[in-house]
């Protein structure tokens, strides 16, 4: 007698994304976030998780109604609902929050992004509906902790740098260090966790480090600590390869402090984007205080989004 498998739990991310940005004007583009695609890769590759969750991206824009954003999100029949959080989405993410809490105590919700890392209690505050939010960087390997844990008091004290609700639904906040570990985060491509070829266009975000060598104040990129991580080499050519040979690809976005902060790399990257088969419009976010004839020979084989080199106005601190 067959033994009945037990039914998945329904997991969704959420990414509300800006329409019209890149390429400017364009609506119809889809821009899915980095943020989604990262947790739905490193999760499913972790055979426990793939064995019990059903992992599901939607990608929704911030023009569409709270009341069509919630109606997809509970579509799915979640089990979990987790939200890729910044500031020009955070009113309809604390809005669609706020709705399904209302409609379901039995869903938790999890918050995760900049938005949420620095004033917890603030945004816990402001939203009863969240059950969970997790701070600063290194998201993916705490996402798969959460997914393991049976969100117990316990469990989730274990986990580092996240706020919660106890079951007496008091905010706690642990501590702790967390391992930024990109190296286990598998290619979002290779894996399928974003499909280039689902007959949308698209705008691709592309991060091949995380960090900054830099401390500014006002910068997210290089909070005080904080160390750049680089993403294989390897990959990120082969994800060049399928990015920049996609037809349905419209724009590249990489989200890097400055790509050319690891110039070696960089040559490497430019290199394989000009042999590439599509000219596809790329941003880059620049520094000047690294500019120099190689760095403009090398970006010369790109085809600049606009023909634009986007730079910002930056005061360094090295650390010691």
């Amino acid at each position: 007698m067959a033994i009945a498998q037990k039914p998945k739990k329904k997991v969704v991310i959420v990414g509300i994304y800006l329409p019209g940005i890149y390429p400017a004007g364009q609506d119809h583009v889809v821009s899915r976030l980095l943020a989604p695609s990262f947790l739905k890769s490193a999760a499913d590759a972790d055979p426990e998780i793939s064995e019990c969750y059903d992992i599901k991206i939607l990608d929704i824009r911030t023009d569409e109604p709270i009341d069509e954003i919630v109606n997809k999100i509970l579509f799915e029949q979640p089990s979990i609902v987790a939200y890729s959080t910044y500031m020009w989405n955070y009113d309809q993410v604390s809005a669609s929050v706020g709705f399904i809490r209302e409609k379901s105590a039995t869903i938790r919700t999890i918050l995760g992004g900049p938005l949420v890392s620095y004033t917890p209690e603030e945004i816990m505050l402001e939203n009863p509906g969240a059950d969970i939010m997790v701070r600063g960087g290194g998201g993916e390997l705490r996402f798969r902790q959460l997914l393991r844990s049976n969100f117990s008091d316990t469990e989730l004290l274990a986990i580092p740098k996240i706020s919660f609700r106890d079951s007496n639904r008091k905010i706690i906040h642990t501590e702790g260090e967390v391992n930024e570990d990109v190296s286990e985060i598998p290619s979002v491509f290779e894996t399928g966790a974003h499909d280039l070829n689902d007959g949308r266009k698209h705008t691709v975000f592309v991060e091949t480090y995380r960090g900054c060598p830099f401390s500014c104040g006002y910068c997210i990129w290089g909070p005080e600590g904080a160390s750049i991580h680089k993403f294989d080499l390897d990959q990120i050519c082969r994800d060049i390869d399928t990015i920049y040979n996609n037809p349905n690809v419209e724009t590249v976005i990489f989200t890097d402090a400055c790509l050319f902060y690891t110039r070696k790399r960089a040559r490497v990257i430019c290199d394989r984007i000009g042999a590439a088969s599509c000219a596809i419009p790329t941003v880059f976010t620049l520094d000047a205080h690294v500019l120099d004839e190689d760095m403009c020979r090398y970006l010369a084989q790109v085809n600049l989004y606009q023909n634009q080199w986007h730079f910002g106005i930056q005061i360094h601190y090295w650390r010691p």
